[in-house]
């Protein structure tokens, strides 16, 4: 397994925090944002420029941790390469009541 991170914030914008990068298309990206970076939908867009063929996945947050530092108002994102593991995913609609 290898793992890409990246972090964006209105400042600084999208930030490379790790070593090189993926010579083969991640399979899965986690991407942690406050819910309002989420419901603007700019940020996945751009995830969606940088990962077209990854499975997305997005979860709001009250504060992003990225090693030793919690932000607020950021996006936080692991891209994963799994080397020997084959993924399989699904999805469903969620109704409310």
């Amino acid at each position: 397994m290898k793992i890409e991170q990246k972090a964006w914030t209105k400042d600084a914008g999208w930030m490379d925090l790790s070593q090189g990068h993926f010579a083969q298309t991640p399979q899965l990206v986690l991407m942690f944002a406050g819910r309002q970076l989420l419901e603007d939908g700019e940020r996945f867009k751009e995830v969606r420029q940088l990962y077209p063929e990854s499975h997305i996945l997005t979860c709001s947050t009250a504060g992003e941790i990225i090693g030793t530092q919690v932000r607020d108002n950021s996006v936080a994102l692991t891209a994963i390469l799994f080397e020997r593991t084959e993924l399989k995913f699904a999805q469903a609609p969620i109704e409310s009541n």
